[in-house]
């Protein structure tokens, strides 16, 4: 009998257990030779779920100074990684997100945990999102978008805060 050609396309986060369905269905299928196990595949995020965000909660205001903020999530079963997107509000040009003016959002693309702390500029808007990576470097699907404000006194005019160098540009500011 001739090997057919299989391929197995679950799609991001599969909750009604689909994917495990067609997953069973392939390896039944090599198991009887109806398909060659060499041609059997599963889509790049048929197995990651994206990440549960853990906190800041969504629209927090923060006023701390410093502007340091952690970002916490949920682990994913099966993922060797995360990833990391960092937005920010005004700070590339005046009412609109850096993403949607130059794609310079502040992306962690390769991390091992499940907490990234980082330095804000500046009393404005943000939003963060992140996604797990498989252990051959594929990005699972993206959680949805969370956002965050800093609304934070200046506490100490010397403060280094101000000089660190933004990556998302000046011309917003």
């Amino acid at each position: 009998m001739r090997p057919f050609h299989c391929t197995v396309l679950t799609g991001g986060c599969d909750n009604n257990g689909l994917g495990t369905v067609r997953f069973t269905l392939v390896v039944v299928l090599v198991l009887l030779g109806a398909c060659s196990q060499r041609h059997a595949r599963v889509s790049p995020q048929g197995n990651l779920a994206a990440p549960a965000l853990v906190g800041p909660r969504d629209q927090s205001v923060l006023t701390n100074h410093p502007r340091t903020v952690r970002f916490e999530w949920s682990r994913v079963p099966r993922a060797a990684g995360y990833g990391i997107e960092i937005d920010c509000y005004g700070c590339c040009a005046r009412g609109q997100w850096c993403s949607d003016v130059q794609g310079k959002s502040y992306v962690v693309p390769h991390m091992t945990s499940i907490a990234y702390t980082f330095t804000f500029w500046g009393d404005q808007r943000g939003r963060w999102r992140v996604w797990a990576v498989d252990t051959r470097s594929r990005p699972g699907p993206k959680s949805a978008w969370s956002g965050f404000e800093f609304q934070a006194a200046r506490q100490n005019s010397n403060s280094t805060d101000t000089k660190k160098p933004s990556p998302f540009g000046t011309q917003g500011r």
